[in-house]
């Protein structure tokens, strides 16, 4: 996987993510959260392992 930030024009783009085995038209799961613990006011949980981020995933190219 390759992550490229651009600062000057603050974009952020991600080149073969994992997961993009899933084929057009789905959502893949991108990372597992290795620590996600809160304790503060009114939140408090702890889900580490839990917390997973979902992406479209759509083929397309030039």
């Amino acid at each position: 996987m390759t992550i490229i930030v651009d600062a000057a024009s603050k974009r952020v783009q991600t080149l073969n993510p994992p997961g993009s085995e899933a084929g057009p038209g789905t959502v893949a799961t991108w990372g597992t959260a290795a620590a996600d613990e809160v304790d503060t006011m009114a939140f408090k949980w702890k889900r580490s392992g839990k917390s997973s981020k979902y992406i479209p995933f759509d083929w397309c190219g030039p």
